[in-house]
């Protein structure tokens, strides 16, 4: 990262809302009703998804790591097979250690393109929020956030499942590789609650966003 991303890293994050929840639980309905009232969303899962495609570098140490059979023959990631390799431990007893790989190669790249992005939009006056799925799995939960929202729901096995097309065993697999919620709604300024309709969900999202421009037009003063 370059010195100019290193000195700007307080004062960006001090714009920036982090919404955060685990897998299933409703964080990119939540990002899309807010966009819709006017905030601008940066997604973690979506700036890692053009990492895993187009970043040539990234792509020579998972090679490194993981060996060539990961790639199909347009040197295109198979991230079915990455994922068994990083989730599935019936199958890779080693799943932990090649998920903690991955992690330390892929987390630094995603920091970086996420604060590039903050940079771009930090000079309008539309709420940013950061969508970012392992805000407590990482140190990023440290940054002074402008705020931190955690999305919770009851349903997110059944989402997943329903997503993704997996069995229900892989659903609670990859749950369990995330820190539960009891363990980060102490650290969060709000907490949205999605255990009904997207009607609702919608609702809150409007509340939610009401009082996220109320504290942000106070940290402009």
């Amino acid at each position: 990262m370059d010195t100019k991303l290193q000195d700007s890293d307080k004062l960006v994050y001090s714009k920036v809302v982090a919404l955060t929840g685990r897998s299933g639980s409703g964080k990119s309905a939540l990002s899309s009703f807010l966009e819709k009232l006017g905030a601008k969303v940066v997604s973690a899962d979506s700036i890692a998804h053009n990492i895993l495609d187009n970043q040539h570098d990234f792509k020579q140490e998972l090679k490194l790591l993981f060996g060539p059979s990961i790639f199909d023959e347009n040197y295109q990631i198979k991230k079915k097979e990455l994922s068994e390799l990083i989730f599935n431990d019936k199958k890779h007893t080693n799943a932990a250690d090649n998920k903690n790989k991955l992690e330390k190669l892929i987390h630094p790249l995603i920091k970086k393109a996420a604060i590039e992005q903050f940079l771009k939009l930090s000079n309008d006056n539309d709420l940013i929020i950061y969508d970012v799925p392992l805000l407590f799995e990482t140190d990023l939960w440290k940054e002074e956030f402008l705020a931190k929202v955690l999305i919770i729901s009851d349903f997110a096995e059944e989402r997943i499942v329903l997503r993704d097309k997996i069995s229900k065993d892989r659903a609670k697999t990859r749950l369990s590789n995330q820190l539960d919620d009891a363990s980060k709604i102490n650290k969060v300024d709000f907490v949205v609650y999605n255990n009904g309709s997207l009607e609702e969900l919608k609702i809150e999202a409007k509340k939610l966003y009401e009082k996220l421009q109320i504290i942000a037009k106070k940290e402009e003063f």
